[in-house]
């Protein structure tokens, strides 16, 4: 019984985004270092300081109508402390149906909003495929329904130790 009682007596905002950010999928390949505190996110690559290296590749998704980009990039900045990563490099953002979905892998996708542009002609293709459905298209007549999912893709990142002269 004392176990219940301290769940509850968690912060209604620190359960909230427990129960949010268990909706995120995550998988990451690459290495890992001794956790990190400080994660910087990055958002093109002009943006990465020269010293900071590549260290692996992060992929963060979830159902469109349950997920928002900020959780998405919460879990990658979590996952990446983790990792022992300094930084992160988001490398793409996609809304696709879920059906199409793959891993790590991005030979294969259609891109909807390539590098946070919502300037992509893809943003009209969106908008006339949701129509309205927040996140599902669905044609009653038929009974055919469509869902989809939101995927960041990212770098993750770390400093290098100054070269000894």
């Amino acid at each position: 019984m004392a176990m219940v009682r301290k769940i509850w007596r968690m912060p209604l905002p620190a359960l909230l985004l427990t129960l949010l950010v268990g909706c995120v999928n995550f998988s990451y390949q690459g290495e890992e270092f001794a956790p990190t505190e400080n994660v910087s996110v990055f958002y093109s690559a002009s943006e990465v300081p020269a010293d900071f290296a590549v260290i692996g590749k992060a992929r963060a998704s979830g159902n469109y109508s349950e997920v928002t980009n900020d959780q998405l990039v919460d879990k990658l900045i979590e996952e990446a402390k983790s990792k022992g990563a300094d930084g992160v490099l988001i490398t793409q953002t996609q809304v696709k149906p879920e059906e199409e979905d793959s891993a790590l892998t991005q030979e294969d996708a259609r891109e909807v909003f390539p590098n946070n542009s919502a300037e992509n002609t893809g943003w009209n293709t969106l908008l006339a495929d949701f129509g309205g459905g927040y996140g599902s298209v669905n044609d009653s007549d038929s009974g055919w329904s469509k869902t989809y999912i939101r995927i960041i893709r990212a770098d993750f990142l770390r400093k290098q130790p100054a070269a000894k002269p």
